[in-house]
């Protein structure tokens, strides 16, 4: 969170970006998982195969590879009931933050 606010606009939070030519950004909004009072569905149907196959790429952060797909299915299954999106869709959930 402090990488993007404040850190990302202040331009003396890391002078060494500043000597490579990178100039401070302010970033918008700040979008959270597994944060409580999500404000942002996104249905990820579409791509979710693509997802699952990133996701055993990193095995050593997946723990238990084989019960994975059926985990993210069944909880992004219910993210979009609650979006209120149809049965078969598939939904992340988000809080998403105004940075001021």
């Amino acid at each position: 969170m402090c990488a993007a606010y404040p850190d990302a606009r202040n331009p003396f939070a890391h002078p060494e970006l500043l000597a490579e030519g990178l100039e401070p950004y302010a970033v918008a909004e700040l979008w959270l998982m597994a944060a409580p009072g999500a404000n942002r569905a996104v249905d990820v149907t579409d791509t979710f195969d693509r997802k699952i196959a990133a996701l055993l790429c990193h095995r050593s952060q997946v723990g238990d590879a084989d019960g994975l797909e059926a985990r993210l299915r069944q909880w992004l299954s219910a993210g979009a009931h609650d979006a209120g999106l149809a049965e078969g869709r598939l939904v992340e959930s988000f809080r998403v933050v105004p940075c001021p």
